[in-house]
């Protein structure tokens, strides 16, 4: 399988959970704005219900989203749909205009189907029970697999992943992530095998710098890219772009591809 998540010219402009500043985040609506805005690269997190359909949630607990406290993985696909998903969304005015508007939790299949052009980062949250064969099926029966790329911090979990979904792409686990900055630290790349395609990160992590020349140039030496998450401020994305990074992830997608354009 060729993959075509990396086929579209850079830099990649990833909606983060959708253009999730302006409408609920991991929605439908947030992700039809984000696509409307420009943007054709996705993240989004998953979980399973009890029954077995994969969700777009971020959090574990419904509560911060939806004001109901539910664990994702505890209920069914049609208790899910009965959270208000946009109940906990706050707007830069501090009103609640989503709330009670009939927008729920989507399923993954559903992003897939009504967005068939977007490149999807897949982020997979749940650790227990395992969840790869579920999202390696959905991805076969969607056909789909091409167009996503896989991620989990959690390093036995993207183990698993690669292994009920070979060939496809992945990001890095956090173990190595760790292990790609002490190769940096080491100065050599000699014995260093990339686990995955793309080093999706933070601009800091405990207080230090990760984005710096040195990194973005021995990343692509690798043939990796470098993609960077939250960005929401201009000055700050124009920078990571003159910087030479190949990806940026922003909750505000409209102002990514308005800045990326001028």
């Amino acid at each position: 399988m060729t993959s075509r998540f990396f086929a579209p010219a850079k830099p990649r402009l990833f909606a983060h959970r959708g253009d999730s500043r302006w409408f609920p985040e991991n929605t439908l609506p947030a992700f039809q704005s984000a696509w409307d805005a420009g943007s054709r690269y996705f993240e989004l997190d998953i979980w399973a219900t009890e029954d077995g359909h994969l969700v777009c949630h971020h959090d574990q607990s419904s509560r911060r989203t939806c004001g109901k406290d539910c664990n994702i993985s505890d209920i069914t696909l049609a208790n899910c749909r009965q959270l208000d998903a946009g109940h906990g969304f706050i707007a830069p005015d501090r009103t609640h205009p989503f709330r009670d508007q009939g927008i729920s939790i989507p399923t993954l299949a559903e992003v897939l189907t009504s967005f068939p052009e977007a490149m999807l980062t897949v982020e997979v949250k749940q650790q227990t029970p395992p969840i790869t064969a579920l999202l390696a099926n959905l991805l076969r029966d969607t056909n789909s697999a091409d167009r996503v790329l896989l991620a989990a911090f959690n390093h036995p979990v993207l183990t698993a992943l690669r292994q009920a979904c070979p060939g496809l792409p992945t990001s890095f686990s956090f173990q190595e992530v760790k292990e790609f900055y002490t190769m940096l630290a080491r100065g050599s790349t000699a014995d260093y095998h990339p686990p995955g395609k793309a080093l999706q990160i933070p601009r800091f992590y405990k207080g230090k710098n990760l984005i710096y020349p040195a990194a973005i140039a021995a990343a692509h030496d690798l043939g990796l890219e470098m993609h960077v998450w939250t960005v929401n401020d201009a000055r700050v994305m124009r920078d990571l772009l003159e910087l030479g990074v190949d990806g940026i992830m922003s909750d505000d997608p409209g102002l990514l591809a308005q800045l990326h354009s001028c």
